[in-house]
């Protein structure tokens, strides 16, 4: 790696070298973290693409049971008029 033109001999007290050594750290660090906050983003991504599919099949559970909620309903009402019909057609029968 190239000393910065302003790296002078002068500007940090003749110790040009202890620049560079401190350049090169903070450019290793400087990746490190890069790499890390990509990993982190690609996880986050991952996991909204989990939570929005996790939505979609709580939506569907959800209209689902809406579903065989209004069949309990209905099968109950059903239920309720077998008496009343059979006690009609008895009725009629037996006249």
């Amino acid at each position: 790696m190239e000393l910065l033109p302003c790296a002078s001999p002068w500007l940090f007290g003749g110790n040009a070298t202890f620049f560079s050594m401190n350049t090169n750290h903070v450019l290793t660090r400087l990746d490190e973290e890069s790499a890390l906050r990509r990993d982190l983003e690609n996880d986050l991504n991952d996991m909204r693409k989990d939570c929005d599919d996790a939505t979609l099949v709580r939506l569907d559970l959800e209209r689902r049971l809406e579903t065989l909620q209004e069949e309990i309903e209905f099968l109950k009402r059903m239920h309720e008029q077998v008496p009343v019909a059979v006690n009609e057609f008895s009725f009629c029968v037996e006249n």
